[in-house]
């Protein structure tokens, strides 16, 4: 049975809540509509089946932009384990079985046994992401909230509405107009073009590392915040004088009272809720204490907010050696943020290059579990690939892992780094022939290997056929392919780096993309 899709659409936005024990998939058409059902698999069509439907639906693959497995949420994610890193920048989970001179065997967590040409394999990382990964996506809009303006009060009526109450007429109030949403979610990434902030509660852990990658049309305006709780004091207004008083006699300060952002929420679908002051961007007021970074087109500059003992608001800008990443217009870069609370600093890399780095020397403020983003000016954004993990404390730059004739191995500890060429891995040991002795290591100590980049192919000249499709799964991991057929737990599938007759399964999927955004964010975000 078809149907035609303009039947489904609704708010990319608007996804109701459903019980965790039971989430439907989602598939997104690429003119907006939405449906909620679940996969039953792939022939010439994509089948799909829903419980208002008696028989399943057949949709053409180019009607669909993006297939969202139980809402994102699979209930069997990937193991930790190793990841293959492939010269397209894919990501596939699972154990490092050999390494010879020209193939690696690798037991991938969703394809089974894959052999991958040594000259496609830009990076192995057999103890990635520095320790524990505590998050990566977005591959769902659950648990975001977005903050927006509260109502003024008694606000002043205008005069010809109190003309109108004064002779007793019943003015017509019109309805607002309909407005973009200010975040949109598609195709594991977020957009914006209005200065609502973005907010997720995440497990942020004493020493670690918040990487994203922003891509930004017009010049280079955004903020993060990160660590803030999400507090501020009430002060009633007509306390204010009084208060302004008593900080300024230093007498004893009040007792301040708190009101919390996420007490304002219901459920932990993404929704919006009035808590921005008026008229007010201050940081403190939006994020409560914790820190916030902005960034322009040609330095960063980091804010310390918290609020003093009588309630008043305090942003102060932190010093740092500050370096100049040039970043100017419609661009995209890849941010690596790491703190340490301990040592009281935090550091900030882009694109794999050193920027800066931040000393709180009246100690680290932020204790808070909040992350947050929100453009500012006339920025526009795309965020993607948000993954906070831990961190060994080693200010190190991703650019000195690179090297065009040798490969280069960084071990756990995060400081010793070999360089030479990687002549075998067997048997969960690495063997590393340098320029003055051939070296062994168990994988066990090793963290991160990067390939000589000179003897790589380039992803320019790999030919993709016109159907090829994006699988991401969870907690981490990407899988450009060409689907062949489907049933609703296994893809067939090929690809020109990893062959034919590729059996993936779809447990720990999260997002399937057939084809690009939808019409709407293409007009929305015509140069994403």
């Amino acid at each position: 049975m078809k149907i035609p899709p303009s039947i489904f659409a609704c708010s990319l936005l608007a996804i109701p809540l459903f019980a965790q024990e039971s989430r439907p998939d989602l598939i997104r058409l690429v003119d907006g509509g939405l449906l909620h059902g679940h996969f039953a698999g792939l022939q010439q069509e994509i089948l799909w089946e829903s419980p208002q439907i008696k028989q399943p639906v057949q949709f053409d693959p180019k009607s669909i932009n993006q297939i969202i497995f139980s809402e994102g949420h699979p209930e069997k994610p990937s193991p930790p384990s190793s990841t293959a890193h492939l010269i397209n920048d894919d990501e596939i989970l699972g154990k490092i079985l050999s390494l010879n001179e020209t193939h690696l065997i690798y037991e991938s967590a969703i394809a089974g046994e894959l052999k991958i040409a040594r000259n496609q394999l830009a990076r192995l990382q057999p103890n990635p992401h520095g320790g524990t990964l505590h998050y990566a996506g977005p591959f769902s809009s659950d648990d975001w909230i977005l903050p927006i303006s509260q109502p003024e009060e008694n606000q002043e009526k205008g005069e010809e509405e109190a003309e109108a109450e004064a002779e007793g007429k019943k003015q017509t109030k019109l309805e607002p107009k309909a407005s973009t949403p200010p975040w949109i979610f598609s195709s594991a990434a977020f957009y914006s073009k209005s200065s609502t902030p973005l907010i997720r509660i995440l497990d942020l852990p004493e020493q670690g590392r918040l990487r994203f990658k922003m891509a930004w049309r017009n010049r280079l305006n955004f903020s993060l915040a990160f660590h803030c709780d999400l507090k501020r004091p009430i002060i009633p207004e007509n306390d204010q004088e009084e208060k302004d008083a008593s900080e300024k006699d230093e007498q004893a300060p009040p007792s301040l009272k708190f009101e919390n952002l996420t007490e304002l929420r219901k459920g932990n679908h993404i929704q919006t809720v009035p808590w921005l002051k008026p008229n007010n961007s201050n940081h403190a007021l939006t994020f409560g204490t914790g820190y916030v970074l902005s960034f322009f087109s040609s330095y960063p500059s980091l804010h310390r907010c918290y609020f003093s003992e009588t309630g008043q608001t305090k942003v102060t800008n932190l010093r740092s050696s500050r370096g100049r990443p040039n970043l100017g217009e419609n661009g995209e870069a890849e941010f690596d943020l790491r703190f340490d609370k301990a040592q009281n600093s935090i550091v900030l890399f882009v694109n794999g290059d050193y920027v800066s780095q931040w000393n709180d020397m009246n100690g680290y403020i932020g204790q808070g579990q909040a992350i947050g983003f929100v453009a500012n000016s006339q920025c526009e954004l795309r965020l993607s690939d948000i993954r906070v993990s831990a961190w060994n404390g080693v200010r190190d730059s991703a650019r000195s892992m690179e090297h065009a004739e040798r490969d280069i191995v960084l071990l756990t500890n995060g400081t010793d780094r070999f360089s030479g060429k990687i002549t075998a891995i067997s048997k969960d040991r690495l063997s590393l022939k340098s320029l003055y002795a051939t070296l062994d290591f168990p994988l066990s100590e090793i963290a991160d290997i990067h390939f000589a980049s000179n003897h790589l192919t380039q992803p320019d000249t790999v030919t993709w056929p016109p159907e090829t499709s994006l699988l991401y799964t969870s907690p981490t991991g990407r899988l450009t392919l060409v689907p062949e057929h489907a049933s609703a737990d296994t893809i067939h599938a090929s690809s020109p780096l990893l062959g034919n007759n590729l059996s993936i399964q779809l447990e720990s999927a999260t997002l399937l993309e057939l084809n690009k955004a939808p019409h709407d964010l293409d007009e929305w975000f015509d140069e994403f």
